[in-house]
């Protein structure tokens, strides 16, 4: 991880002995619990967001969206060795 910050966080007996129990033991590398932690607080930021976007979208209709993401699709640059639009 670059630019990585220190937390210190606190987690109930049950969390901690789960956690240790799902990382591997053996050959371990030092920030195991670190890796862990950031991938778990991404997939919590990355369904949030997910969320936020269904909420908003929730009263348009499905081909609204498929036109609206159809034409992003459209306005990007081609790149070589991707499928034509």
């Amino acid at each position: 991880m670059e630019n990585t910050i220190r937390w210190s966080v606190t987690v109930s007996r049950e969390v901690d002995r789960s956690v240790r129990s799902t990382i591997p033991k053996p050959g371990a590398r030092a920030g195991s619990n670190s890796r862990f932690v950031e991938h778990a607080a991404r997939k919590e930021l990355f369904g949030r967001a997910l969320d936020a976007v269904r909420a908003r979208n929730a009263q348009t209709s499905p081909e609204v969206i498929e036109t609206a993401i159809s034409a992003a699709i459209r306005a990007q640059p081609q790149r070589r060795g991707c499928a034509a639009h």
